[in-house]
C-alpha cells in the first residue's frame, strides 16, 4: 500500500554494486518500516544464486543518474553469504541486528587492507 514519492527514484530494477565496483545483484523491492514510514531495507536478488538479501538503507548510496545502487561497505562476493530472514515478508529485531552488523562490519573487514591498527 506504499508508493515511491513523485520525484524520488524508484530503485527497483537498479543494479547493486559492492565496494569493489563489481555488480552484486538487482534491487527487487524496498522494505518500508510501517511505524516510521521510511524505507528501512532494499531487497537485493543476488546475481548467480537468486538469493534475496536485505541491505540496510543507511549503507546504500543511490545513483539515479546511472540507475545503480552502491554499497561501499562490502564487496560483491559478500552478498552471497549475507544473513537472510526466516520469512520472505517480515524481519525480526534479531534478524535486523544481524543484517545491520554484517553489512556495517564490512567497513572494517571487507578487504585485508582495512584490517589492523590505523596508527
Amino acid at each position: 500500500d506504499f508508493t515511491i514519492a513523485p520525484g524520488d527514484p524508484d530503485v527497483r530494477g537498479y543494479t547493486v554494486y559492492g565496494g569493489d565496483r563489481q555488480p552484486a545483484g538487482t534491487v527487487s523491492d524496498a522494505w518500508v518500516d510501517r511505524s516510521e514510514i521510511i524505507i528501512r531495507f532494499l531487497e537485493v536478488t543476488v546475481t548467480g544464486s537468486g538469493r534475496k538479501v536485505l541491505v540496510p538503507m543507511p549503507l546504500v548510496k543511490v545513483d539515479a543518474m546511472r540507475g545503480r545502487v552502491n554499497v561501499n561497505s562490502v564487496f560483491a562476493e559478500h552478498f552471497a553469504t549475507a544473513p537472510q530472514t526466516a520469512s520472505p515478508e517480515a524481519v525480526t529485531m534479531d534478524e535486523e541486528d544481524r543484517i545491520a552488523a554484517y553489512f556495517a562490519s564490512g567497513n572494517l573487514h571487507a578487504e585485508p587492507a582495512r584490517l589492523g591498527p590505523w596508527l
